[in-house]
């Protein structure tokens, strides 16, 4: 077991005499009366730092309550002296609670510059942070990216300046934002938007660049999908704000919220107005992530004013929110409660009225209708195609059984009115027996002269007619004449002419005409050479022209689709040529182009690459020129070895570089000492010549001393 903090050791001893314990993944404490948790965190925090003689006297009333107030923390080495037995019983237990305390302490792991936990003044932590200046709270899943804000438990943010604000909730893409939902005083989460600027809040889901669900349970799927509010064009129409919803805009859009604009308002007084305003109105959930009032905010929030103006407008959108909506396609939008938006450009704003149906006098409600479902717009509508007969009330009925209603029931008389109609309004008595009957019925009760529906009944045929043939004719004996009817090879009616001639079969109807000679068969005279496919009719005949445009149209079609897959290709061949350099500690950064040529598409692609350590790397990519592409990857090591004192090749040769110069500086002082030494030498040896000139003289003064002296 690591070694633990004496006042460490102390606490785990006393906490198993009392049946305390201490769950790490929650950091929650089992205690008898509850105890605020931001309070106990920070105790625990200083005493596993083995810094317990800073605890506050708060802090150490809080610990207190974990022991159940059996012992106070004064009196804690005497209560353990006193009772050496009972200490050397809580040895296992403090060993087993050893991993649970080294797991706290290496719970968190924050890669990354400037990044903050808001719901502390100096805690640094979080589960998973990498990048830089984010800023979330310390229970939060995990963060990536730059600029993100995280501020709910379990939640998820990815990208350039995303924000989850509700716990349970995913944030992902540039300008990304999840928002909680409020139900009473109280806010929970479980949103989810992915893709740039997509917004989800209440519950919502929003998938797809700058798709919106802003009602409760709401679904928005696609490019500037918008599910919700009926106030939402007017966050549609916020491209002027350059994707950042300002307080002035905020306050011009919606003024009935946040009060008429003030020309001499200045931006400061404004923020701060509308952002203690803002903050109010959210005050609970910001009390719940530990921020308790608007200038702690301002402390612990540095980009205070950005998150405001986000909440500014989730307050505006949620006021008149629409619930269970969903929006389906590119600029779909629902704005009805429960509405259904499918397609691209689809509008789906029809709610639930209190209204009685044509024809089946059904009277609809909220309680039995939902909202509409839109496959199109005011301007343009879609066709349902392939719909089945329907067999219920309820069912979508389709064109095939409208022309068979239309065959049963007849068209309108003189009056304007069906035989259905004016059998219905038929008065007896000064009563309208039909008047609640349906059309099946009044089909039913059709009888003939004799009284019978008809039903077996035989028809009889006078001989000798234009174009039939009488070819049989039997008499039974009631009297009752049998004739079997056979048509002449050459019948009309009309405009109408049928040659049935053997091997010469023809027909003619106005200006179409059959041939059916042997070896030929054509059809001529069709009205119906072009090609709508708006307006197509089932089971008509093609011209050979329509066939030519449906043809024309497959080889653009086919041809269109090939260049597409030519750029696909080309695009990700372009990112394929994207690679990080080595690892440099001094440059951390690194970019990228690409280029690449498939056939006749040619692509452009442009990454960067950021590296915080060896260990880890965040890479970002994009197309142009072709079919647009954007990529991000994360990639990183586990494993139980630490980042690599390694070197990259630009370090090796900036160190091998000044080693040189190291070196060189040598060569020029020994250079420096050795022309010293030569001059030193050279001193000496005029020294030594100066000597012996000496000694010459000397020697010579003394022979010239010694003649002399003789």
């Amino acid at each position: 077991m690591k070694r633990i903090g004496k006042k460490v050791a102390i606490l785990l001893a006393v906490m198993a005499l009392t049946g305390g314990y201490v769950h790490t993944a929650s950091i929650t404490v089992q205690v008898t009366a509850a105890s605020p948790e931001e309070l106990q965190k920070s105790a625990w925090r200083k005493v596993l730092a083995n810094n317990a003689g800073a605890l506050t006297e708060e802090e150490k009333a809080s610990l207190n309550q974990v022991f159940n107030n059996i012992i106070a923390w004064g009196t804690a080495p005497k209560f353990l002296k006193d009772n050496p037995d009972a200490l050397n019983q809580t040895v296992t237990k403090v060993n087993s609670w050893d991993k649970y305390i080294r797991l706290y302490s290496t719970y968190t792991q924050v890669i990354g510059e400037n990044n903050k936990a808001v719901n502390s003044d100096t805690d640094n932590s979080g589960r998973a942070v990498y990048g830089g200046n984010h800023q979330y709270v310390s229970d939060a899943a995990a963060t990536l990216g730059h600029q993100g804000n995280n501020f709910g438990t379990n939640s998820v943010v990815v990208g350039y300046q995303p924000s989850a604000f509700g716990e349970n909730s995913i944030a992902m893409g540039t300008g990304s934002t999840a928002f909680p939902i409020k139900y009473g005083e109280n806010f929970a989460g479980y949103a989810n938007a992915i893709g740039a600027d997509a917004w989800a809040g209440d519950m919502g889901n929003a998938f797809g660049t700058g798709a919106v669900a802003m009602g409760q349970g709401s679904v928005a799927i696609g490019t500037m999908a918008m599910a919700g509010s009926p106030d939402i064009q007017k966050y549609i129409s916020r491209g002027k704000y350059e994707y950042q919803p300002y307080f002035e805009q905020l306050q011009a859009a919606y003024p009935n919220i946040f009060g008429e604009t003030q020309p001499n308002e200045s931006v400061t007084a404004r923020s701060e107005r509308m952002g203690q305003q803002i903050f109010k109105e959210y005050s609970t959930y910001f009390k719940k992530i530990g921020i308790n009032d608007f200038t702690t905010f301002k402390t612990r929030v540095s980009q205070w004013e950005s998150v405001l103006q986000k909440f500014g407008w989730h307050m505006a959108l949620s006021k008149d929110a629409r619930h269970n909506v969903t929006a389906l396609g590119f600029g779909a939008t629902a704005t009805a409660t429960g509405g259904v938006a499918l397609g691209a450009f689809s509008e789906a704003d029809r709610g639930t009225t209190t209204v009685k149906a044509p024809f089946s006098e059904v009277t609809l409600t909220a309680e039995n209708t939902l909202g509409a479902v839109s496959v199109g717009n005011k301007t343009h509508g879609r066709q349902l195609i392939n719909v089945a007969d329907g067999t219920e009330d309820t069912d979508a009925v389709n064109l095939r059984q409208l022309k068979g209603l239309e065959k049963k029931v007849g068209t309108a008389g003189k009056d304007g009115k069906s035989a259905y109609e004016i059998w219905r309004e038929h008065t007896v008595d000064g009563q309208q027996p039909n008047k609640d009957k349906s059309e099946q019925e009044f089909l039913d009760s059709l009888k003939g002269k004799d009284g019978k529906d008809g039903t077996g009944a035989d028809i009889d045929i006078q001989g000798n007619d234009t174009g039939i043939v009488v070819a049989d004719k039997k008499t039974d004996t009631a009297g009752k004449t049998t004739y079997t009817l056979g048509l002449d090879k050459t019948i009309k009616a009309g405009t109408v002419v049928i040659d049935g001639t053997q091997h010469k079969e023809k027909a003619s109807i106005g200006d179409v005409q059959i041939n059916g000679e042997k070896g030929l068969g054509t059809v001529t005279g069709l009205s119906n050479t072009t090609w709508d496919e708006k307006h197509v009719i089932s089971g008509r005949a093609a011209t050979e022209d329509q066939l030519q445009a449906v043809s024309q149209k497959n080889r653009q079609a086919i041809s269109e689709l090939g260049t597409r897959s030519e750029r696909g290709t080309a695009s990700a061949a372009a990112l394929a040529a994207l690679h990080p350099q080595e690892f440099d500690p001094y440059d951390k950064w690194d970019f990228a182009v690409g280029y690449s040529n498939y056939r006749s598409a040619n692509t452009f692609a442009f990454g960067g690459f950021y590296r915080p350590n060896e260990r880890t790397l965040v890479s970002l990519g994009g197309t142009f020129g072709g079919e647009n592409i954007v990529n991000v990857g994360l990639s990183f090591k586990t494993g139980k070895g630490a980042d690599c004192i390694g070197m990259s090749r630009l370090a090796m040769a900036r160190e091998i570089q000044a080693l040189k110069e190291k070196d060189a500086a040598k060569d020029r002082i020994m250079q420096a000492l050795l022309q010293v030494q030569q001059q030193k030498e050279a001193e000496i040896q005029a020294l030594k010549e100066k000597d012996g000139q000496r000694e010459e003289q000397i020697r010579h003064l003394t022979a010239m001393v010694m003649r002399l002296q003789k």
